[in-house]
Protein backbone atom coordinates (compact mmCIF):
# COMPACT_ATOMS: atom_id res chain seq x y z
CA UNK A 1 0.00 0.00 0.00
CA UNK A 2 2.76 2.22 0.85
CA UNK A 3 4.59 1.14 -2.96
CA UNK A 4 1.06 2.14 -4.24
CA UNK A 5 0.64 5.52 -2.88
CA UNK A 6 4.68 6.52 -3.67
CA UNK A 7 3.66 6.09 -6.94
CA UNK A 8 0.38 7.90 -6.91
CA UNK A 9 2.36 11.00 -5.54
CA UNK A 10 4.89 10.85 -8.38
CA UNK A 11 2.57 10.26 -11.07
CA UNK A 12 -0.12 13.30 -9.78
CA UNK A 13 3.53 15.82 -9.37
CA UNK A 14 4.54 14.27 -13.23
CA UNK A 15 0.82 15.69 -13.85
CA UNK A 16 1.26 19.07 -12.25
CA UNK A 17 4.47 19.89 -13.66
CA UNK A 18 3.64 18.71 -17.43
CA UNK A 19 0.31 20.64 -18.05
CA UNK A 20 0.39 23.47 -19.89
CA UNK A 21 -0.80 26.68 -19.01
CA UNK A 22 -4.09 28.50 -20.80
CA UNK A 23 -2.67 31.06 -23.24
CA UNK A 24 -3.86 34.59 -22.28
CA UNK A 25 -5.87 36.37 -24.89
CA UNK A 26 -3.96 39.21 -25.98
CA UNK A 27 -5.02 42.70 -24.80
CA UNK A 28 -7.85 44.42 -26.19
CA UNK A 29 -8.29 41.62 -28.73
CA UNK A 30 -7.13 43.83 -31.64
CA UNK A 31 -6.63 41.80 -34.43
CA UNK A 32 -2.96 40.20 -35.35
CA UNK A 33 -1.90 41.08 -31.44
CA UNK A 34 1.10 40.02 -29.81
CA UNK A 35 0.11 36.28 -28.84
CA UNK A 36 -0.42 35.41 -32.96
CA UNK A 37 2.55 37.85 -34.61
CA UNK A 38 5.28 37.62 -31.75
CA UNK A 39 4.82 34.18 -28.97
CA UNK A 40 4.60 35.81 -25.71
CA UNK A 41 5.60 38.93 -24.35
CA UNK A 42 8.61 39.58 -22.32
CA UNK A 43 7.87 39.06 -18.98
CA UNK A 44 9.41 42.73 -18.39
CA UNK A 45 9.36 44.86 -21.59
CA UNK A 46 11.96 45.15 -23.42
CA UNK A 47 13.09 49.21 -23.57
CA UNK A 48 14.30 51.54 -26.11
CA UNK A 49 15.18 55.25 -26.53
CA UNK A 50 13.30 56.91 -29.20
CA UNK A 51 13.13 60.38 -30.61
CA UNK A 52 10.89 62.82 -32.56
CA UNK A 53 11.25 66.24 -33.94
CA UNK A 54 7.71 66.82 -33.16
CA UNK A 55 4.46 65.37 -32.27
CA UNK A 56 2.44 65.34 -35.49
CA UNK A 57 0.61 63.30 -38.05
CA UNK A 58 4.09 62.66 -39.30
CA UNK A 59 4.48 60.16 -36.24
CA UNK A 60 0.95 58.72 -37.02
CA UNK A 61 1.16 55.09 -36.28
CA UNK A 62 3.59 55.84 -33.25
CA UNK A 63 0.45 57.61 -31.55
CA UNK A 64 -1.87 54.45 -32.76
CA UNK A 65 0.72 52.17 -31.03
CA UNK A 66 1.11 54.16 -27.81
CA UNK A 67 -2.52 54.78 -27.47
CA UNK A 68 -3.79 51.12 -28.43
CA UNK A 69 -1.73 49.83 -26.05
CA UNK A 70 0.46 47.79 -29.36
CA UNK A 71 3.78 48.53 -27.59
CA UNK A 72 2.42 47.10 -24.49
CA UNK A 73 1.11 44.01 -26.05
CA UNK A 74 4.43 43.55 -28.16
CA UNK A 75 6.36 43.30 -24.95
CA UNK A 76 8.08 46.73 -25.63
CA UNK A 77 8.40 50.16 -23.73
CA UNK A 78 9.40 53.26 -25.65
CA UNK A 79 10.89 56.10 -23.93
CA UNK A 80 9.56 58.41 -26.70
CA UNK A 81 11.18 62.21 -26.23
CA UNK A 82 11.17 65.60 -28.69
CA UNK A 83 14.35 67.11 -30.01
CA UNK A 84 13.23 70.56 -31.57
CA UNK A 85 15.80 69.84 -34.69
CA UNK A 86 16.57 67.10 -37.00
CA UNK A 87 20.63 67.45 -36.63
CA UNK A 88 20.26 67.46 -33.19
CA UNK A 89 18.10 64.37 -33.36
CA UNK A 90 20.63 62.42 -35.50
CA UNK A 91 23.82 63.92 -33.25
CA UNK A 92 22.23 62.31 -30.35
CA UNK A 93 21.40 58.25 -32.61
CA UNK A 94 24.85 58.37 -33.75
CA UNK A 95 26.40 58.46 -30.62
CA UNK A 96 24.12 56.45 -28.56
CA UNK A 97 21.98 58.74 -26.80
CA UNK A 98 19.28 57.60 -28.43
CA UNK A 99 18.55 53.92 -29.82
CA UNK A 100 15.61 54.83 -32.39
CA UNK A 101 14.40 57.84 -34.22
CA UNK A 102 11.75 59.14 -36.98
CA UNK A 103 13.14 61.98 -38.61
CA UNK A 104 14.18 63.67 -42.14
CA UNK A 105 15.79 61.08 -44.18
CA UNK A 106 18.58 63.08 -45.52
CA UNK A 107 19.63 63.96 -42.66
CA UNK A 108 20.16 60.17 -41.81
CA UNK A 109 21.72 59.58 -45.11
CA UNK A 110 24.54 62.57 -44.54
CA UNK A 111 25.16 60.94 -41.01
CA UNK A 112 25.91 57.90 -42.27
CA UNK A 113 28.01 58.87 -45.29
CA UNK A 114 30.41 60.84 -42.27
CA UNK A 115 30.42 57.62 -40.65
CA UNK A 116 27.53 56.98 -37.94
CA UNK A 117 25.68 53.91 -37.37
CA UNK A 118 22.64 54.81 -38.59
CA UNK A 119 20.07 52.48 -40.82
CA UNK A 120 16.79 52.96 -41.77
CA UNK A 121 14.73 49.79 -40.48
CA UNK A 122 11.08 50.51 -41.85
CA UNK A 123 9.26 53.15 -44.14
CA UNK A 124 7.66 56.53 -42.01
CA UNK A 125 6.57 58.48 -44.74
CA UNK A 126 6.49 58.55 -48.52
CA UNK A 127 4.71 61.85 -49.29
CA UNK A 128 5.85 64.90 -49.23
CA UNK A 129 2.93 66.16 -46.67
CA UNK A 130 3.81 69.80 -46.39
CA UNK A 131 1.99 72.61 -47.39
CA UNK A 132 2.93 75.95 -47.95
CA UNK A 133 1.05 78.87 -45.76
CA UNK A 134 1.47 82.65 -46.20
CA UNK A 135 0.02 85.81 -44.31
CA UNK A 136 -3.65 86.52 -45.39
CA UNK A 137 -3.31 89.06 -47.73
CA UNK A 138 -0.63 86.80 -49.84
CA UNK A 139 -2.61 85.45 -52.22
CA UNK A 140 -0.21 84.38 -54.92
CA UNK A 141 3.50 83.07 -54.95
CA UNK A 142 4.04 86.51 -56.58
CA UNK A 143 3.33 87.98 -53.77
CA UNK A 144 6.05 86.78 -51.63
CA UNK A 145 8.56 88.77 -54.04
CA UNK A 146 10.82 90.35 -51.76
CA UNK A 147 9.42 88.69 -48.75
CA UNK A 148 10.59 85.96 -46.20
CA UNK A 149 9.30 82.26 -46.08
CA UNK A 150 10.65 80.09 -43.33
CA UNK A 151 11.95 76.41 -43.37
CA UNK A 152 13.54 73.84 -40.92
CA UNK A 153 16.85 74.28 -42.16
CA UNK A 154 19.58 75.15 -44.74
CA UNK A 155 20.04 72.18 -46.11
CA UNK A 156 16.85 70.41 -45.01
CA UNK A 157 14.25 68.66 -47.05
CA UNK A 158 11.37 71.21 -46.53
CA UNK A 159 13.86 74.38 -48.14
CA UNK A 160 14.10 71.97 -51.08
CA UNK A 161 10.76 71.61 -51.75
CA UNK A 162 9.53 75.26 -51.27
CA UNK A 163 12.18 75.95 -53.62
CA UNK A 164 10.41 73.72 -56.05
CA UNK A 165 7.00 74.36 -55.02
CA UNK A 166 7.53 78.24 -55.85
CA UNK A 167 9.26 77.41 -59.19
CA UNK A 168 6.45 75.53 -60.30
CA UNK A 169 4.13 78.69 -59.31
CA UNK A 170 6.86 80.75 -61.28
CA UNK A 171 8.54 82.19 -58.24
CA UNK A 172 12.50 82.22 -58.75
CA UNK A 173 14.73 80.98 -55.93
CA UNK A 174 16.64 84.31 -55.40
CA UNK A 175 13.47 86.60 -55.36
CA UNK A 176 12.07 85.67 -51.94
CA UNK A 177 14.78 85.23 -48.25
CA UNK A 178 14.82 81.72 -46.28
CA UNK A 179 14.62 82.36 -41.83
CA UNK A 180 14.98 78.97 -40.51
CA UNK A 181 13.02 76.99 -37.40
CA UNK A 182 13.28 73.54 -36.70
CA UNK A 183 9.63 72.09 -36.07
CA UNK A 184 6.30 72.83 -37.49
CA UNK A 185 5.13 74.09 -34.38
CA UNK A 186 8.13 76.92 -34.45
CA UNK A 187 7.17 78.00 -37.56
CA UNK A 188 3.56 78.42 -37.26
CA UNK A 189 4.47 80.88 -34.46
CA UNK A 190 6.70 82.50 -36.69
CA UNK A 191 3.94 83.08 -39.13
CA UNK A 192 1.39 83.86 -37.01
CA UNK A 193 3.39 86.75 -34.76
CA UNK A 194 3.85 88.09 -38.31
CA UNK A 195 7.61 87.57 -38.08
CA UNK A 196 7.50 85.75 -41.70
CA UNK A 197 5.15 86.38 -44.85
CA UNK A 198 4.96 82.53 -45.57
CA UNK A 199 6.14 79.22 -43.80
CA UNK A 200 5.98 75.34 -44.96
CA UNK A 201 3.89 73.40 -42.41
CA UNK A 202 2.51 70.01 -42.26
CA UNK A 203 -0.59 68.41 -40.80
CA UNK A 204 -2.26 69.35 -38.70
CA UNK A 205 -1.02 72.56 -37.99
CA UNK A 206 -1.13 73.29 -41.76
CA UNK A 207 -4.77 72.71 -41.74
CA UNK A 208 -5.55 75.14 -38.50
CA UNK A 209 -3.39 77.92 -39.98
CA UNK A 210 -6.25 77.58 -43.14
CA UNK A 211 -9.41 77.75 -40.92
CA UNK A 212 -7.97 80.67 -39.28
CA UNK A 213 -7.52 82.46 -42.72
CA UNK A 214 -3.71 81.99 -44.02
CA UNK A 215 -3.32 81.32 -47.83
CA UNK A 216 -2.40 78.08 -49.13
CA UNK A 217 -0.18 78.60 -51.77
CA UNK A 218 0.67 75.09 -52.39
CA UNK A 219 0.62 71.00 -51.46
CA UNK A 220 4.07 70.07 -52.16
CA UNK A 221 3.17 66.57 -52.78
CA UNK A 222 1.25 67.21 -55.87
CA UNK A 223 5.03 68.50 -57.12
CA UNK A 224 7.14 65.93 -55.62
CA UNK A 225 5.94 61.90 -55.14
CA UNK A 226 7.35 59.48 -54.23
CA UNK A 227 9.18 61.11 -51.75
CA UNK A 228 11.18 59.34 -48.83
CA UNK A 229 10.03 61.92 -46.29
CA UNK A 230 10.84 60.22 -42.74
CA UNK A 231 11.40 56.41 -41.57
CA UNK A 232 11.96 54.91 -38.88
CA UNK A 233 15.64 54.34 -37.96
CA UNK A 234 17.80 52.90 -35.38
CA UNK A 235 21.53 52.93 -33.88
CA UNK A 236 23.22 49.75 -35.56
CA UNK A 237 25.83 49.44 -33.01
CA UNK A 238 22.91 49.19 -30.38
CA UNK A 239 20.36 47.27 -33.03
CA UNK A 240 22.83 44.28 -33.45
CA UNK A 241 22.88 43.59 -29.72
CA UNK A 242 19.13 44.19 -29.39
CA UNK A 243 17.16 42.79 -32.07
CA UNK A 244 13.91 41.14 -30.83
CA UNK A 245 13.68 45.02 -29.17
CA UNK A 246 13.89 46.35 -32.57
CA UNK A 247 11.26 43.85 -34.17
CA UNK A 248 8.88 44.25 -31.38
CA UNK A 249 9.10 48.13 -31.51
CA UNK A 250 8.53 48.00 -35.85
CA UNK A 251 5.61 45.18 -35.10
CA UNK A 252 3.76 47.42 -32.90
CA UNK A 253 3.97 50.21 -35.14
CA UNK A 254 3.41 48.29 -38.61
CA UNK A 255 -0.15 46.73 -36.87
CA UNK A 256 -0.64 50.50 -36.27
CA UNK A 257 -0.44 51.26 -39.74
CA UNK A 258 -2.96 48.61 -40.57
CA UNK A 259 -5.39 50.03 -38.06
CA UNK A 260 -4.64 53.82 -40.04
CA UNK A 261 -6.24 52.29 -43.33
CA UNK A 262 -8.58 50.15 -42.07
CA UNK A 263 -9.98 52.48 -39.03
CA UNK A 264 -10.45 56.04 -39.65
CA UNK A 265 -12.51 56.27 -36.54
CA UNK A 266 -9.66 55.18 -34.01
CA UNK A 267 -7.45 56.74 -35.94
CA UNK A 268 -8.60 60.55 -36.03
CA UNK A 269 -9.09 59.75 -32.62
CA UNK A 270 -6.05 59.39 -31.16
CA UNK A 271 -4.20 62.20 -33.54
CA UNK A 272 -7.07 64.63 -32.37
CA UNK A 273 -6.36 63.30 -28.71
CA UNK A 274 -2.20 63.11 -29.02
CA UNK A 275 -1.62 66.94 -30.92
CA UNK A 276 -4.63 68.31 -29.00
CA UNK A 277 -6.32 69.68 -32.37
CA UNK A 278 -10.00 69.78 -33.19
CA UNK A 279 -11.54 66.44 -34.43
CA UNK A 280 -12.31 68.57 -37.69
CA UNK A 281 -8.65 68.83 -38.25
CA UNK A 282 -7.91 65.25 -37.66
CA UNK A 283 -10.21 64.42 -40.07
CA UNK A 284 -9.12 66.76 -43.03
CA UNK A 285 -5.76 65.38 -41.57
CA UNK A 286 -6.15 61.80 -42.27
CA UNK A 287 -8.15 62.22 -46.14
CA UNK A 288 -5.24 64.18 -47.19
CA UNK A 289 -2.90 61.49 -45.83
CA UNK A 290 -4.97 58.36 -47.55
CA UNK A 291 -4.89 60.89 -50.87
CA UNK A 292 -1.12 60.98 -51.17
CA UNK A 293 -0.96 57.18 -49.11
CA UNK A 294 1.35 58.95 -47.17
CA UNK A 295 2.48 55.61 -44.84
CA UNK A 296 3.56 53.04 -46.83
CA UNK A 297 1.63 49.38 -46.75
CA UNK A 298 2.87 48.05 -43.76
CA UNK A 299 5.51 50.66 -43.66
CA UNK A 300 7.87 48.94 -45.99
CA UNK A 301 10.73 50.99 -47.47
CA UNK A 302 10.82 52.09 -51.04
CA UNK A 303 14.06 52.04 -53.03
CA UNK A 304 12.17 54.38 -55.37
CA UNK A 305 11.27 57.05 -52.79
CA UNK A 306 14.75 56.99 -51.49
CA UNK A 307 16.35 57.45 -54.94
CA UNK A 308 14.35 60.61 -55.21
CA UNK A 309 15.93 61.89 -51.84
CA UNK A 310 19.66 60.66 -52.99
CA UNK A 311 18.86 62.79 -56.91
CA UNK A 312 18.11 65.75 -54.96
CA UNK A 313 21.22 65.04 -53.14
CA UNK A 314 22.94 65.08 -56.34
CA UNK A 315 20.92 68.19 -57.35
CA UNK A 316 22.52 70.01 -54.44
CA UNK A 317 25.97 68.81 -55.17
CA UNK A 318 25.89 66.68 -51.62
CA UNK A 319 26.90 63.61 -54.11
CA UNK A 320 28.50 63.56 -57.60
CA UNK A 321 26.79 60.21 -58.00
CA UNK A 322 23.59 59.02 -56.66
CA UNK A 323 24.82 55.54 -54.21
CA UNK A 324 22.35 52.62 -53.98
CA UNK A 325 19.65 52.77 -51.91
CA UNK A 326 20.76 49.71 -50.07
CA UNK A 327 23.32 51.58 -48.67
CA UNK A 328 21.49 53.32 -45.95
CA UNK A 329 18.49 50.45 -45.38
CA UNK A 330 18.82 47.30 -42.94
CA UNK A 331 15.27 45.54 -43.92
CA UNK A 332 16.05 42.44 -41.83
CA UNK A 333 14.17 43.68 -38.67
CA UNK A 334 11.29 44.96 -40.69
CA UNK A 335 11.06 41.01 -42.34
CA UNK A 336 11.17 39.63 -39.20
CA UNK A 337 8.25 42.12 -37.53
CA UNK A 338 6.03 41.66 -40.54
CA UNK A 339 6.79 37.64 -40.20
CA UNK A 340 2.91 35.86 -38.93
CA UNK A 341 0.60 38.96 -38.70
CA UNK A 342 -2.33 38.30 -40.26
CA UNK A 343 -2.97 40.13 -44.06
CA UNK A 344 -4.55 43.36 -44.51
Amino acid sequence: MKHVSVLFGILTLLVACGAPALAAPSAGGQPGGAATAAGAAPSQPLTLRSALVSKTALAWPLLIAQSKGFFAEEGVAPDVVYISTAANLVQQLGAGSLDAGQVDSGAIIRAAEKGAPVQFVAGGISAALYRLMAQPEIKTAADLRGKTVTVDSPTGQPKYMTQLLLRALGLPDNDYSFVFSGSTTDRYQQLRSGAVAAAILTQPIDLRAEDEGYTMLGDIADVLSPWFFNAIEVNSDWARRNDEAVVRYLRAQIRAADLLYSNRADAVDVLAKATEVPVAEAEKTYDLYMRHKAVPERMAVSDEAIERVLAWMVEIDEFKQAPPPGRYVDRTYWEKATRGLPAN
